[in-house]
């Protein structure tokens, strides 16, 4: 049974995906696997160079907070790397739908022997 937190960390997810790629795609579609050119186009200007760093770095947070993240089975965390290197927009729905998919079934197993968790 998922939550509505669950389903929006899900859309999210789902647009997180899109969005992104429907540019990306267009992008290799123009110029292939031009790696250079990739670099050069994402750091063209300040604006760009912003986002750029401003996604990496958000990728790298994301990344540790995953990857020390004990609540996660190993198996999530490494799904969370994974889904980092398509973008944050991927990684950190994918990240917050696991934590609460775990979350769940912890707060259901302690109501059952009558301890309460703290938010």
């Amino acid at each position: 049974m998922s939550t509505p937190r669950q389903r929006l960390y899900l859309l999210l997810l789902a647009i997180g995906i899109i969005v992104p790629y429907r540019h990306a795609i267009g992008w290799l579609r123009e110029h292939g696997l031009d790696l250079p050119r990739f670099v050069d186009d994402m750091l063209a200007n300040d604006v760009a160079a912003f986002f750029a760093w401003d996604v990496i770095i958000a990728v790298v947070v994301l990344l540790a907070a995953a990857v020390t993240d004990r609540s996660l089975h190993v198996r999530d965390r490494v799904w969370v790397v994974i889904g980092s290197l398509a973008g944050a927009s991927v990684g950190l729905p994918l990240y917050l739908w696991l934590r609460e998919r775990r979350r769940r079934p912890a707060e259901g197993a302690a109501l059952a022997s009558g301890v309460r968790r703290s938010r």
